[in-house]
């Protein structure tokens, strides 16, 4: 059995409510289970793993990640309309911080959120992709949660995906943007390098 404290990822609902509901259910000592959060992908099937979290927030600052959301999301979905020609840009290139968008991306900030966020990582193994998720958001899984979320939504949305698929990336980015925000237990990813469902492709 679980404890009252939870919240589960396949309850359809937009991710906005989503993050309200996990602040409701956060317990007084921060702790809230994410139940079907973490993915394992394997050959022939996928399941879903719960992952136990704590917390420390309050309603501002639940109302400070709604907006960091709603932008990132907004500037997602401008990303997400040229991302092919994008990743060709990216993929040309050893830093796609020093390429330039500007033919596609005006605002210097969405540009920055397709280099941080959304490039394509080239890694054929773990240490490279270690390397460059802590140059783009440090050594914590929740940071390169925000990665392999932002992507994952913004290839959905490129591809014109059902709105329940869409939501349903988007409850585990605002889910992971509180716990890169407000969580009180950080996870270091190099901790995980033998995680083969965390480093699981040659191109991120």
């Amino acid at each position: 059995m679980y404890e009252a404290n939870y919240v589960d990822f396949t309850d359809t609902i937009h991710p906005i409510d989503f993050l309200k509901l996990m602040f409701k259910n956060t317990a007084e000592d921060g702790t809230i289970i994410l139940k079907n959060w973490y993915i394992t992908e394997c050959t022939d099937f996928v399941t879903y793993k719960d992952f136990r979290c704590k917390l420390s927030w309050d309603r501002k600052d639940l109302f400070r990640i709604i907006d960091v959301f709603t932008l990132h999301q907004s500037r997602l979905l401008e990303i997400s309309h040229f991302l092919n020609e994008l990743d060709d840009i990216a993929l040309s290139s050893t830093d796609p911080y020093r390429c330039d968008f500007s033919d596609f991306l005006e605002n210097r900030m969405t540009q920055n959120t397709y280099a941080t966020f959304v490039a394509p990582i080239k890694a054929k193994h773990p240490l490279d992709l270690l390397s460059e998720v802590i140059i783009r958001v440090g050594n914590d899984l929740c940071g390169f949660n925000l990665i392999r979320h932002s992507r994952r939504l913004c290839q959905l949305m490129s591809l014109g995906a059902p709105d329940c698929v869409i939501l349903r990336e988007g409850r585990m980015l605002i889910a992971s943007l509180a716990l890169n925000c407000c969580g009180k237990e950080k996870v270091q990813i190099d901790t995980l390098l033998e995680d083969e469902d965390i480093f699981e492709t040659e191109e991120f």
